[in-house]
């Protein structure tokens, strides 16, 4: 039978954790060597990209694992520890690395390794016998960081599949590594913590079933119907606002002071960036957009990786949140 239970620290974990602190540190150094740069709307998009692999991606990883006492980590978590670091300098030389078949073959490497995630998440669904949403939502986001990947590749290889503009490729791959990958393990693990009083709260469970599926539906409304995608940008902005306030109502004072604090700004943060993200596609809709892609990338892209991306993994860290073995 299932159990749930907080296992002491491993080196695995604790690898995940120290590639996050010197990816952060790693992020800021590439962003304040190119200050004295041109700044563009690009260049913001490359930075939020490149936060994902070195900072978000491995605090992400981290909190999906699960062991008991005596126990090894399952081999494909074992690899994600261990290849990690690799596959991030690979998509650091993407990323600094002019687009082209260079930049393409590193971004692959990095590509690879999210679809070694996807496995992971698909392994942990099968493996486990949870079928908690709380549970499918972390998997879930495992498997959209595959699509990340994809995406990650086609940007750096200068292609544009479906005549899209460069800065759109390069959206939809900061969109899988925050919306798709981000947003459900975050939703997924404040799940965990609603639900060691019982039931978790029903607007909860309808942003947990929001953020498993408008990440992909949102991307297939830019490659087919507007309206899709503006349907599905005002649901995930409503859902998930409304499931990060249950949670940081319910479950915030039982956390402790800073995770408590950086739940409500993940709350908060939602309740901006995400009405800014249903404004956006609307305009696109009507074909009268009210934000140009750069500032769309400014004031959503930061806020909402800042504001909700990065409190959210940290919150979740500190408060180290029970797994399910």
């Amino acid at each position: 039978m299932s159990t749930i239970r907080k296992p002491g620290k491993d080196r695995h974990r604790r690898q995940f954790a120290f590639d996050a602190a010197l990816g952060a540190l790693a992020w800021i150094v590439i962003v304040g060597r190119q200050l004295g740069h041109t700044q563009s709307g690009q260049l913001l998009i490359e930075h939020l990209l490149l936060f994902a692999p070195l900072v978000i991606v491995p605090l992400g990883v981290r909190l999906t694992s699960g062991r008991t006492e005596g126990r090894k980590h399952p081999l494909a978590f074992v690899a994600a520890s261990n290849l990690h670091p690799l596959a991030t300098l690979a998509a650091v030389g993407a990323v600094l690395l002019e687009p082209g078949l260079p930049s393409g073959f590193a971004a692959g490497i990095w590509g690879a390794y999210c679809s070694l995630l996807a496995l992971w998440g698909c392994l942990r669904f099968f493996g486990t016998g949870q079928r908690s949403l709380a549970e499918v939502a972390i998997e879930v986001g495992l498997v959209y960081s595959a699509i990340g990947g994809v995406w990650f590749v086609l940007s750096r290889m200068g292609l544009q599949p479906l005549e899209f503009p460069h800065a759109i490729v390069a959206l939809t791959s900061v969109h899988f590594h925050y919306a798709g990958f981000a947003a459900p393990i975050i939703v997924g693990l404040a799940g965990r913590v609603l639900g060691r009083s019982g039931p978790p709260h029903v607007l909860w469970r309808i942003g947990a079933r929001a953020v498993i599926v408008c990440p992909i539906v949102i991307a297939i409304g830019i490659t087919t119907a507007p309206i899709v995608e503006v349907i599905a940008a005002f649901g995930l902005a409503i859902a998930l606002t409304m499931s990060m306030m249950v949670v940081a109502v319910r479950a915030g004072p039982a956390l402790g002071v800073w995770p408590g604090i950086l739940i409500w700004k993940c709350a908060i943060s939602l309740s901006l960036t995400m009405v800014l993200a249903c404004i956006y596609a609307l305009g696109e809709f009507t074909g009268t957009p009210w934000i140009d892609i750069e500032h769309m990338a400014l004031i959503h892209g930061l806020v909402n990786v800042f504001g909700f991306a990065l409190p959210g993994m940290l919150a979740w860290t500190i408060a180290d949140p029970p797994r399910v073995q």
